[in-house]
């Protein structure tokens, strides 16, 4: 008899052992060493006994037994076609990062011990992108197909054309939301017309920022994962939604590893999966890969040609897969929350583990 996993199913093996994913339901299936060579020899067209944990697979939907062998064509968001024509798959601008001002409370050096977090303090003197600026970018975005753009600092409460920004984003029919911390200044009004995330950086000040948004319509509060559980419990009475952020020692356990659908599973297989798709922009209007990595810009979009610059982030980041040692060698690699900005080195512990 043949074994024939599924078309949603994919067979992806490590050093020793492997996984299989189904890219419908997110779940994900270890098999050991032993299980992994029989799982091999079916992936290579080889028969295989209707029995053991094959059977459990075909039992629980992952495949089906046959007895002649048969052509599996694989669900994919592409086809063959597309493959070879690049341009009917171009690359999509869906959320763009734009630091209007890196003034803030807080200091560099606390902002720079935590890890990738939505907002950054600038190192020297206090920058702040003009109105102009702003506009020239904005009218960039537009052209290149930005979905949404996150308004953010530093301190946004400090900048004072923030609704004017706002305002020029929505006309140019981007979809906008506002980033806040907990160091800014609530007495000053913020637009009621969008989306607003406050981000819990400090604390000591959750309750001020907590009861500033309590007025706001649309707010999801960003909450550290070192954030207590009583400061926890004051938000959900407010009934706003709740974003966690891995800020302090980022870890890549088995109890992280995440679902894998479909486009989760091409996104890591085709691109950098945490920069895809994402642009970044500070207060001096440098294009940089990520706010984890400020001190490398790609260029300025305000002195440089904005086209050439998006093509060397596509090329030299979203394109840029993930190929370390470690991770190309793990079954675990499209569930992992692992990124560039990472040492997979000291921060992974995930070995063979049971199945999500």
């Amino acid at each position: 008899m043949y074994f024939n996993l599924a078309s949603e199913c994919y067979f992806v093996r490590g050093n020793e052992s492997s996984v299989i994913y189904n890219l419908l339901t997110g779940e994900a299936m270890h098999l050991d060493q032993a299980e992994t060579a029989v799982m091999q020899r079916i992936h290579e067209g080889k028969e295989c006994e209707q029995n053991g944990f094959v059977a459990e697979l075909a039992g629980g939907g992952w495949g089906f037994f046959s007895e002649n062998r048969y052509f599996i064509d694989k669900l994919r968001p592409y086809t063959n076609y597309m493959l070879l024509r690049p341009d009917l798959n171009p690359p999509e601008l869906n959320v763009v990062f734009l630091q209007l001002t890196d003034k803030c409370g807080s200091s560099h050096e606390f902002c720079r011990k935590m890890f990738c977090t939505p907002c950054r303090t600038g190192t020297g003197d206090a920058h702040e992108l003009s109105l102009d600026h702003c506009r020239e970018i904005i009218r960039h975005l537009s052209e290149s197909g930005a979905k949404n753009i996150i308004l953010t600092g530093g301190d946004l409460t400090s900048y004072e054309m923030l609704e004017a920004v706002v305002g020029h984003v929505i006309s140019n029919g981007i979809r906008c939301s506002i980033l806040v911390n907990s160091e800014g200044d609530f007495t000053k009004p913020l637009p009621h017309t969008v989306p607003i995330m406050a981000y819990i950086c400090n604390a000591d000040k959750a309750d001020e920022l907590i009861l500033a948004m309590s007025g706001q319509k649309n707010v999801t509060m960003i909450c550290p994962n070192t954030l207590g559980a009583e400061i926890r419990n004051k938000i959900k009475q407010f009934n706003f939604s709740i974003s966690s952020i891995n800020v302090h020692n980022p870890a890549i356990t088995a109890q992280n590893l995440k679902p894998c659908h479909m486009d989760d599973f091409f996104n890591k297989k085709d691109h950098n999966a945490c920069l895809n798709g994402r642009m970044f922009i500070d207060a001096q209007g440098n294009l940089v890969p990520c706010f984890q990595d400020p001190d490398t810009p790609i260029g300025n979009v305000m002195k440089d040609d904005f086209p050439t610059l998006y093509r060397k982030l596509i090329t030299n980041y979203w394109k840029r897969k993930e190929c370390r040692p470690k991770c190309a060698a793990c079954e675990w690699f499209y569930a992992c929350p692992v990124c560039m900005y990472m040492n997979p080195e000291t921060v992974c512990s995930v070995h063979a583990t049971s199945s999500l």
